[in-house]
């Protein structure tokens, strides 16, 4: 699992790098999330029994701070006004020369467009703001902030991991399922040093009866300690 999380980030910095490259401030078609410079707006098409809609971010500018999202205005093909404005809270800002991580992704398993925002990145690490699609208002309604969440189709979970240090040994693992219209958090999996130099301590908990309860906790050192592939 590990293996496979940490393959899948490295991908993502790989095509935001390279989007990054060739983005410029007009119009552009985003099916997926992608790295945008501008968003005056960007298009695409949430759910194919609906016309295309646009995006158009809110930028409060600083010369020392950088560009920061403030909200996203959505309007929809042929209206003549916005359809909604998606307030953003806690976005970090960006330089000028530097791109914005934005765009559809299905959170719900619906086969529709839900919307993703990074509001927050590090070098190990993002934290994203999510907002899902109903196809039948045509409306987008807030998810929350969350670390980038990677959707798993075969169980209709959302998993997410965090490096917290040591080369990936301080770690931890989320699993989420939606309810609704949210996000409850079903496994986790978190590691974290004991203090003695390459001794770690790994505790696994489990959403039971409603409630996060601990399965197992260990003590791990050396090749034990590195975080499982699945």
């Amino acid at each position: 699992m590990f293996l496979s999380q940490l393959s899948y980030y490295l991908r993502v910095t790989a095509l935001a790098m390279l989007v990054a490259l060739s983005a410029r401030p007009e119009t552009t078609t985003l099916p997926k999330a992608a790295n945008v410079t501008d968003c005056q707006p960007c298009k695409f098409q949430p759910s194919a029994r609906l016309p295309p809609y646009s995006f158009r971010f809110e930028i409060k500018s600083d010369p020392a701070a950088g560009r920061t999202i403030t909200a996203i205005e959505v309007t929809r093909q042929g209206d003549t006004k916005p359809l909604q404005r998606l307030p953003v809270a806690g976005a970090m800002p960006v330089f000028e020369g530097e791109s914005f991580f934005f765009g559809g992704q299905d959170i719900n398993f619906d086969g529709n467009a839900d919307l993703m925002l990074i509001i927050e990145r590090g070098v190990a690490n993002a934290t994203a703001l999510y907002w899902l699609f109903d196809a039948h208002s045509g409306l987008y309604s807030a998810l929350g902030a969350f670390p980038v969440l990677r959707p798993e189709p075969g169980t209709h979970k959302l998993s997410a991991f965090r490096r917290n240090g040591e080369g990936g040994l301080l770690y931890e693992k989320r699993e989420y399922s939606l309810e609704g219209s949210r996000l409850v958090l079903v496994r986790s999996e978190t590691q974290q040093s004991t203090g003695t130099r390459g001794v770690y301590r790994r505790v696994l908990k489990e959403r039971v009866n409603g409630q996060l309860k601990m399965i197992r906790s260990q003590t791990l050192q050396g090749k034990a300690a590195m975080p499982d592939d699945k």
